[in-house]
């Protein structure tokens, strides 16, 4: 075994699954701006190319379509949500219920999703907060409490071998959009073939008593890991292309690329300048983008962006978490720094799959399938209930959660108008989950 090699598994002796999942999240910047990618059929007229202005007032809880009656709907919410000096996290002590009796028989002929690798599938109880501004409470996803009754689930094929031929391919059609000519290119990538090494530490395993299934979940990770480090970077004068095996591509130009005067994209912009800056870089990169029908969004990972709204509203939804454009700019200024596309590429569809509502997933999350640290409580005061994906590099799957914002009464800093504590946990049902392979969170 090399030493680059002997590096990478001690790496991998002691990973945690989520860091791997997390690793591209990004920070929010009140400064970026995201631009859509894909194609289809527009169904979003009646929404407007806006950025939700800030508001100190604390919306109430969204309205939440649940047509199940077996279930709390999660828009059905208490007065004292709307009061935002009260908005507190209190611990009930009522016991908790049984989780909710579903049937999804209907769907019995899906396969299994198999995560392989024990990696964490997401579904948590509470423990993560996120200072927020009033306006991300609004809800801005096309989803918005929708009623549906499947949402499409992708594998992602990160325990494969990276296609690097495809990634090269990727890179140059980039550089070629931007004008470079291929031959000015210098492209390297970090893959390295750890074959070798795979077999040297399954004769270990072996050796020592591992299990079949203990030894292919090993390899997996290692697999996995090893992609989540795979890129392809190609570099000119004053511009370098870097793609990851989740073909999520990073432009950055050494000399930001200035906005016209008559354009504010700075943090300090109000939103009817937002909307013509973002008008202009629409135009400006309709052929990098490719979008048909942007829309705004606005996430806590990502800030402000565009996504593409073209297409049903299935496609939207994934669309609006997982195939956007990130426009990066100089903080405090109208330079063009970076340019972040994320894109749905390495992700083959498995089937649509049966969702919990929302009303239902809240149930789960307050049921004794929770200890009493991480349930959420039965009078939680709920700001924001959101369907979201992640395609991250390095993970198995890729498919529908549920997110909830329930307010605390921790003070927030700076210029934040709240604290939440968020309750996450997978819309796909346990059924369909194969959870000898993953972690589904915190349990009683």
């Amino acid at each position: 075994m090399n030493d680059n090699g002997k590096n990478l598994l001690e790496k991998i002796t002691d990973l945690d699954p989520e860091l791997i999942t997390g690793a591209e999240k990004k920070p929010r910047r009140i400064s970026n701006l995201f631009i859509g990618i894909t194609s289809g059929m527009a169904t979003l007229a009646a929404a407007a190319l806006i950025a939700v202005a800030i508001n100190h007032n604390l919306p109430t809880k969204p309205p939440i379509v649940d047509t199940n009656s077996s279930a709390p709907s999660s828009g059905e919410s208490s007065d004292s949500a709307t009061d935002s000096n009260n908005s507190s996290t209190s611990t009930s002590q009522e016991p908790a219920s049984d989780p909710p009796q579903l049937d999804f028989s209907e769907y019995s002929y899906l396969p299994v999703i198999s995560f392989k690798g024990r990696v964490t599938l997401g579904g948590k109880g509470g423990g993560t907060l996120e200072s927020l501004y009033s306006s991300e409470l609004e809800i801005s996803s096309p989803w918005n409490g929708a009623d549906l009754k499947t949402m499409p689930v992708y594998m992602s094929g990160s325990t494969e071998t990276p296609d690097l031929d495809r990634m090269y391919a990727r890179v140059k059609e980039i550089a070629a959009v931007l004008g470079i000519p291929e031959n000015s290119l210098t492209i390297t990538d970090s893959y390295e073939d750890l074959t070798s090494s795979i077999e040297q530490q399954r004769k270990l395993a072996k050796e020592a008593g591992a299990t079949p299934e203990e030894i292919e979940a090993l390899v997996d990770r290692m697999l996995r890991y090893m992609n989540s480090m795979t890129y392809v970077e190609a570099e000119t004068e004053g511009i370098s292309i870097h793609l990851n095996s989740a073909y999520a591509a990073q432009i950055l130009f050494s000399d930001p690329v200035e906005l016209p005067e008559v354009y504010n994209f700075t943090s300090n912009a109000t939103t009817a300048e937002r909307d013509e800056a973002l008008s202009y870089l629409a135009e400006k990169y309709k052929e990098l983008t490719g979008y048909a029908d942007p829309m705004p969004g606005q996430s806590r990972f990502y800030g402000d962006y565009v996504y593409e709204a073209d297409g049903e509203l299935k496609e939207q939804i994934v669309n609006y978490w997982i195939n956007t454009t990130h426009f990066s700019f100089t903080e405090s200024s109208d330079n063009l720094d970076v340019i972040w596309i994320y894109s749905d590429s390495a992700l083959e569809k498995l089937d649509d799959y049966p969702i919990l509502t929302a009303g239902q997933a809240e149930a789960m999350l307050k049921s004794n399938k929770y200890d009493d640290d991480n349930r959420m409580p039965a009078d939680a005061k709920i700001l924001k209930t959101e369907m979201v994906y992640y395609n991250m590099a390095g993970s198995t799957a890729v498919m529908p959660y549920y997110e909830f914002y329930v307010a605390t009464d921790i003070e927030p800093d700076g210029n934040y108008d709240v604290i939440c504590e968020v309750y996450s946990i997978a819309a796909v049902p346990e059924e369909f989950i194969d959870m000898e392979t993953t972690d589904y969170g915190v349990r009683a």
